[in-house]
């Protein structure tokens, strides 16, 4: 094997066929802002291991979605941001390399413009999807990576590839096998306790697969494409705009228990405004779910229980709090 033709099949690897992108503009777009994204997450860290994965801390501040944030503190900018932000180098890697094909398809299929707004969609009900799931659950995780978008993309394909070729065709028989695949290795993982975000990825798909089933055959004109990817760009500015000024808020890129801490931190440097801020937005967090189903009782009454348990403490907290500032402002 020569040298020439070894590295030629390699660049062919890694960045498809020659010529594979240049009529999917969209797709190299979105795989340079993940890129740019995780290049981003890696200098804030200062750590090679970081490629391996990155701290939550880094994560929450460049968008990730926290189910109970998001929801209790408005952060729907995260519904976006999130699918942008990836955990890990490998991560990064293998969801990049499912959308280079994916996404290609899709946007020859469909144009530019539509294909931007499918992104965004489907990225949008798979982070809806996973804060709904788990906020129910009461789960403390960070939802993150373009997975679920990705999957939004995958059933748009496989719709279309069933009205064009018929289910036998050999496109949705691929996209089938591998949303089979999918769904084996979220299970085993689920079983695990692997942090797989099921949820995010069964939204994604879903809302993938009413997008093809809308579909219809036509011609994309330029000034339509012009304006959808325009649209597109506006909202993914705006959203980094927004993340980038709550980046500079230190208690918005910290889970509850962080902030906890930090009101303890605040109160030892003799920082009552800020041991009170913390504390607030710790007490903010642990309200009840708004839900009373029957198949949730149980669920329920542990979340419930929780949080009151939560509730008292940061109470007691809070009344430290006022005693030691109150003493503090009588000393002087």
């Amino acid at each position: 094997m020569d040298e020439q033709g070894f590295s030629d099949r390699l660049l062919c690897f890694f960045a498809g066929p020659p010529g594979w992108l240049e009529q999917a503009p969209v797709t190299r777009m979105l795989i340079w802002i993940n890129i740019v994204v995780f290049a981003g997450e890696l200098l804030k860290t200062h750590h090679w291991y970081a490629l391996l994965s990155i701290p939550e801390d880094v994560l929450l501040t460049f968008g990730a979605n926290y189910a109970v944030a998001t929801i209790r503190e408005y952060r729907v900018d995260t519904l976006i941001s999130s699918c942008f932000v990836h955990g890990s180098l490998l991560h990064l890697v293998f969801n990049m390399f499912a959308f280079r094909d994916a996404g290609s398809l899709v946007e020859r299929m469909i144009g530019s413009g539509w294909f931007a707004l499918l992104y965004l969609f489907c990225g949008i009900v798979a982070s809806v999807a996973s804060c709904a799931w788990g906020w129910m659950t009461d789960v403390e995780w960070l939802s993150v990576g373009a997975s679920g978008a990705i999957c939004g993309v995958l059933g748009t394909t496989t719709v279309i590839a069933w009205k064009v070729q018929g289910w036998k065709g050999p496109l949705a028989q691929a996209t089938l096998r591998w949303f089979v695949m999918m769904a084996i290795f979220g299970f085993v993982a689920a079983q695990s306790g692997v942090g797989v975000d099921n949820a995010a990825h069964a939204g994604g798909a879903l809302a993938g697969v009413l997008v093809g089933s809308l579909w219809k055959r036509k011609v994309e004109t330029y000034p339509m494409a012009y304006y959808f990817v325009g649209v597109s760009a506006l909202v993914l500015v705006t959203v980094a705009a927004h993340v980038f000024a709550l980046s500079r808020d230190p208690l918005s890129h910290m889970r509850m228990p962080e902030r906890y801490l930090y009101a303890i931190q605040s109160l030892e440097r003799g920082d009552c405004a800020g041991a009170r801020r913390a504390a607030d937005r710790v007490e903010r967090l642990l309200h009840d779910p708004p839900f009373q189903s029957s198949s949730w009782k149980m669920i329920e009454r542990r979340q419930k229980r929780t949080v009151r348990e939560n509730l008292k403490s940061i109470e007691q907290l809070k009344e430290v709090i006022d005693g030691h500032c109150s003493s503090l402002l009588t000393r002087s």
